[in-house]
């Protein structure tokens, strides 16, 4: 992530700051333009890990400012993207009106459903319309921390993990990983935002209306990673995204599998637990904790795969049902 910290002054009332950190981390401050508008200027968070590379920082912005502006001209009814302005060393953006979604009450969010799946299936589908060659990476993996493919996620949890948790476990985690790198939905890649979690969103309580901010992050990510991001992990946000019309990327298709999604979380769940893990510094009891817990994210990752393996043995055999001969009469069979 970018290191961004966000400062908001509110119009008319400037001598009381209000201070908070953004999903990026990016120092932000509210305040009233020459023009009347009200604009978040961002500056770099001096205790974040980009303080000592300024030069990547703003390169991010700059690319964040030219993706949004992209997105922004599609015109798209259904969800707003502020604008920003980058120059003279400051970044500027409009402010959008209303509350990050982790901060509204889940009963005002649940309310205003319908127009949150609409907004946030219309931003994915009108970016995996979009095809910028210059940010094309085809080496992204579903799990960057593990590295390159089941191998390096074996070295990885080997060396961390070796005597704490069984070598069952291990395995299981491996051949998860490896499932789940060899699904198709995993090797195609589609442009998207990639960082669409609660602090990136906002709606209006009052009125619905959803605004969509920090494309630092955007670029081609497998379908699968996009799919099942857990703030994305909605069946009926992808069956909606599914109706919408394509042009640029006409076959396309977003086949949400609830156990799929399962086996996705639980190896987040896990790749996250592990990096916290100190095989030095973790107590006893904590050591048990993590290795009690990662055995039932093993069981659960067994159980998961097998489901969708059942699964797609059902539709073969649904697909394509088997020809039996033709039953000879028994009178033919002795020649009458």
């Amino acid at each position: 992530m970018a290191d961004t910290t966000t400062t908001f002054v509110r119009m008319g009332d400037m001598s009381v700051p209000e201070s908070s950190k953004s999903g990026h981390g990016t120092s932000v401050q509210r305040r009233p333009t020459l023009s009347g508008r009200d604009m978040v200027e961002k500056t770099i968070n001096p205790n974040g890990t980009d303080r000592d590379h300024p030069d990547r920082w703003w390169a991010n912005q700059e690319r964040a400012h030219d993706i949004s502006d992209q997105v922004r001209a599609i015109g798209n009814p259904a969800y707003d993207v502020p604008k920003t302005f980058v120059a003279h060393g400051k970044v500027r953006e409009e402010f959008a009106p209303g509350t990050v979604l982790r901060e509204i009450d889940p009963a005002i969010m649940e309310q205003h459903r319908p127009e949150l799946i609409r907004a946030v299936g219309n931003l994915i589908n009108d970016m995996s319309e979009m095809h910028p060659t210059q940010l094309r990476n085809p080496d992204s993996h579903l799990f960057p921390m593990w590295g390159n493919g089941s191998v390096d996620v074996s070295r990885h949890l080997t060396k961390k993990l070796d005597g704490v948790v069984s070598d069952a476990d291990i395995q299981t985690i491996v051949a998860a990983h490896a499932f789940l790198d060899n699904l198709p939905e995993a090797q195609e890649m589609v442009f998207s935002h990639n960082d669409l979690h609660p602090g990136n969103i906002i709606m209006d309580p009052e009125t619905g209306r959803v605004s969509i901010i920090d494309f630092e992050l955007a670029g081609y990510r497998p379908k699968l990673a996009i799919m099942y991001h857990p703030t994305l992990s909605l069946g009926d946000l992808w069956n909606y995204v599914n109706h919408l019309p394509r042009t640029t990327n006409p076959d396309l298709t977003w086949n949400f599998d609830k156990n799929k999604a399962e086996v996705f979380r639980l190896l987040a769940t896990i790749a996250r637990d592990v990096m916290r893990f100190s095989p030095i510094t973790t107590s006893a009891t904590d050591t048990k904790k993590f290795a009690d817990a990662t055995a039932r994210h093993c069981q659960s990752l067994r159980f998961y795969i097998g489901a969708i393996r059942a699964q797609e043995m059902m539709d073969a055999i649904t697909e394509k049902p088997r020809t039996l001969p033709a039953v000879m009469h028994t009178d033919d069979a002795h020649g009458k």
